[in-house]
């Protein structure tokens, strides 16, 4: 375990457990948060990665997370993708709009141009081989967000999140934010395809790491699991992940860029397009009940293991998106209007090629309303693209001015404005 300063009562906290203790003396010393954290996550990746050569892959994990049971799988699974696949930048845990309404397919894994974080895993080619030698002084997660470091890379994260954030204060976190967003996203909590348990996972790794890298993070959440895995330094070699097969989940090579772009383009030729926001609210009448998830909010002052009961939920499986029982659903909204990136990277207001004037900030919040997604398009998105489910349905919501609706969009869509959502979600509210 990884502990940034000397608190005694953390440092206490982790003997009485009995972990391996590092300890981060507290560099630089004007106590302000964003570079406290950075140089923590500097030391903490710097000493991973130093003090186990042979590792390629390490999980990070924040004191403030409630694991799933197939956490370990989940990233075992995935780590050969993100090995083999340039385009990758990192695997993430946690799912932004992993709400009950939206999180209904527990083997699905999409890609993102936005680093989530908050549980993920990274390789020793893209961090220490690169990141950690130009390493910021203060928020990381930004920088590694940026188009300078990021290059084109994306991220794979889960429809359903392995982790849950239950950390109401801290340094970039406030209650009105975690309760309008952190708090409703769910935690997969059964073993869904989980075929060899964590404990007997955790035995594999310890006899096929020299190291024995396992043993100095946190202790697993599993009562019949010995072996501390909370926070795992994964020597994830082949031998390894050939002996946990997790076959539910999409084979990692599917989701390569160019198998995942194959995949999109057979759902988008067999999705139903919406044309009419009468439609749309139709076919999404389902959502305001709890049809997919039977999810409960988690209240932030349980403790971990309250909190991982509390949250235990029964999950409907749904198939693949290519055949759901119900036929995908294509939504085209205005142009533009999720176009907050270079807004926001620039500072001030922006022209398109063509001329036209970027739509203002907040544009794109009457559409996460009306869905239940973040205000911000950027989480979860792939180049104008959201994916989710919904009512028992697999909903691609799609940028209009996107590469995606210039290829798959008919001729005679108008695509759906602002304006509709905000009207529809009204009437909603006022049945």
């Amino acid at each position: 375990m990884y502990q940034d300063g000397y608190d005694a009562d953390v440092a206490q906290a982790a003997r009485d457990a009995r972990l391996k203790l590092v300890q981060h003396k507290r560099t630089p010393d004007n106590g302000e948060p964003a570079a406290l954290i950075a140089a923590h996550y500097r030391a903490v990746l710097s000493h991973v990665f130093g003090q186990y050569p042979l590792c390629p892959f390490v999980v990070i994990l924040e004191e403030d997370l409630v694991v799933a049971p197939d956490l370990l799988n989940f990233f075992a699974h995935l780590a050969p993708a993100l090995d083999a696949d340039p385009t990758l930048l990192a695997v993430s845990a946690y799912n932004d709009n992993g709400g009950a309404r939206l999180a209904g397919n527990v083997c699905a894994v999409y890609r993102t141009r936005w680093f989530p974080g908050l549980g993920w895993l990274a390789s020793r080619r893209v961090f220490a081989g690169e990141l950690l030698l130009r390493w910021p002084q203060t928020h990381w997660d930004h920088w590694v967000r940026a188009d300078d470091q990021r290059r084109g890379r994306e991220c794979l994260f889960p429809e359903v999140s392995r982790v849950q954030h239950i950390g109401e204060h801290g340094a970039n976190m406030d209650s009105a934010t975690y309760r309008s967003y952190d708090q409703r996203v769910v935690l997969n909590c059964r073993h869904v395809y989980v075929l060899v348990h964590v404990s007997v996972f955790c035995q594999l790794i310890r006899r096929a790491c020299m190291h024995a890298c396992t043993h100095i993070h946190a202790p697993c959440v599993h009562a019949s699991c010995k072996c501390p895995c909370m926070y795992v330094c994964m020597h994830a070699c082949a031998q390894v992940l050939n002996q946990v097969p997790a076959p539910a989940l999409p084979p990692s090579a599917a989701l390569h860029q160019e198998a995942y772009e194959a995949g999109l383009r057979l759902i988008f030729r067999a999705g139903q397009v919406v044309r009419d926001m009468a439609v749309l609210v139709q076919l999404t009448a389902q959502a305001g009940s709890q049809s997919i998830t039977d999810a409960h909010p988690l209240p932030a002052a349980q403790s971990q293991a309250d909190a991982h009961a509390s949250t235990a939920m029964s999950l409907r499986e749904e198939a693949s998106c290519g055949s759901c029982r119900h036929q995908s659903l294509v939504v085209y909204y205005a142009a533009g209007l999720s176009d907050e990136v270079a807004r926001d990277a620039s500072g001030g207001d922006m022209i398109y090629a063509d001329g036209r004037p970027t739509p203002p900030k907040g544009a794109f919040r009457p559409i996460a309303n009306f869905f239940g997604l973040w205000h911000e398009a950027r989480r979860g998105q792939h180049d104008g693209l959201h994916r989710f489910h919904t009512a028992g349905r697999c909903v691609f919501l799609v940028d209009a001015g996107s590469r995606y609706a210039q290829t798959h969009m008919p001729r005679d869509v108008v695509p759906l404005q602002a304006q509709d959502f905000s009207r529809a979600l009204w009437q909603r509210m006022h049945r």
